[in-house]
């Protein structure tokens, strides 16, 4: 993935990559098929040490706001969060 050289889309990804547990949740998602919070919640809590889903929630929204987890919508309208970022790019050139 790359970010272009927009400072406001640089700082975002630095700030949601800046907490350890959303850091843990976005490899742990990059490890499974993605899912619903639920799933995803269920998945990870272990490793990321949220035990509210609630708390899922708010840190996968701001992966999502990141572009760094993409949110769509199965076949039943449920939402799923999954991600195929393995590389991150950050280009400062002008």
């Amino acid at each position: 993935m790359e970010v272009a050289s927009d400072d406001d889309a640089i700082v975002t990804v630095c700030s949601a990559l800046g907490n350890e547990k959303r850091l843990r949740l976005l490899n742990a998602l990059r490890e499974t098929a993605g899912g619903t919070l639920r799933d995803v919640h269920a998945e990870t809590s272990d490793v990321t040490g949220l035990s509210h889903r609630e708390s899922t929630h708010t840190y996968l929204e701001e992966l999502v706001d990141a572009a760094l987890v993409e949110k769509t919508r199965n076949d039943s309208g449920g939402v799923v969060y999954e991600t195929d970022v393995s590389e991150l790019t950050l280009s400062f050139a002008d």
